[in-house]
């Protein structure tokens, strides 16, 4: 996607964040600092944010990791400030195949609410 830069990869996909990820974290920092809070404070709002994109990033890996159990590949996933997109190369054709694609997502989601309490 145009105006992303690469994170890393994972499991052969490539995980991107939009500048607007980076303009997201800045805007936060500033309306923290002007509000007054504390350095500590500020961080923790970042932190916050920061593990909520990860969360983001892992959901949108689970839609990818059951794409390519169907042998599709997945283009990139990129982190957007209003969610993730994971660009796969096709759709399954199989209506079970695509169930699992579908619900792959929220069961990272559910199962990181598990791990985490």
């Amino acid at each position: 996607m145009k105006g992303s830069f690469k994170l890393r990869k994972i499991a052969d996909i490539g995980i991107f964040v939009h500048w607007t990820f980076t303009l997201l974290i800045l805007f936060i920092i500033f309306i923290k600092y002007r509000a007054g809070q504390s350095a500590t404070q500020i961080f923790l709002s970042v932190l916050f944010i920061s593990s909520l994109f990860i969360t983001i990033i892992l959901h949108a890996l689970g839609h990818a990791l059951a794409a390519k159990r169907y042998d599709i590949k997945t283009k990139d996933s990129t982190l957007l400030p209003i969610g993730g997109l994971a660009r796969l190369e096709n759709i399954p054709k199989k209506p079970l195949e695509k169930l699992t694609v579908a619900i792959a997502g929220p069961i990272v989601n559910i199962t990181l609410v598990v791990i985490t309490g």
